[in-house]
């Protein structure tokens, strides 16, 4: 589950960045990025593991992380993860991003083994909207390990 793991220890996403210059109106409205990273605190996790022992069907990975774009902390995400398919080691996300001027929420699924006919998410979970100016925020967010921590890539419209 360590795409799992890796969501749920992305625990937060930046603040107030370019996110905070989208306008309200989603009529030709381009996307924008921002690259965020975050190193996750063993504090700000727990995981809840019901029987059997280890890793399996109905346990949750909850957590929370600092983004920081460069050396500036500029979010804090809040992450929910549920294990829930024990074939391919699945798990269901939900999360949300906490911006100095509002949230963006989210959430997806990944699974660690490869699944036949399907397509992997390589770490990519949907934005499911937001407040502030983020009210009607679309998009995607890409999470990836790295050696120090995790890179989070916000593509998101409004």
């Amino acid at each position: 589950m360590h795409k799992l793991a890796m969501l749920a220890a992305v625990g937060a996403t930046g603040g107030a960045l370019a996110l905070s210059a989208l306008p309200a109106s989603s009529q030709n409205t381009p996307s924008q990025t921002m690259v965020l990273t975050g190193t996750q605190r063993a504090v700000d996790e727990k995981t809840i593991d019901l029987k059997p022992r280890g890793e399996s069907v109905g346990d949750q990975i909850i957590s929370s992380e600092t983004l920081r774009r460069g050396d500036t902390p500029v979010a804090r995400v809040e992450s929910r993860c549920l294990l829930i398919d024990a074939t391919y080691e699945g798990a269901e996300c939900s999360f949300t991003i906490m911006f100095h001027d509002g949230v963006v929420t989210g959430q997806g699924a990944s699974v660690s083994k490869h699944v036949p006919g399907v397509d992997p998410t390589n770490g990519d979970f949907a934005i499911t909207g937001g407040t502030g100016p983020y009210e009607r925020a679309f998009g995607a967010i890409n999470v990836q390990s790295t050696k120090t921590g995790h890179k989070v890539t916000l593509r998101i419209a409004s």
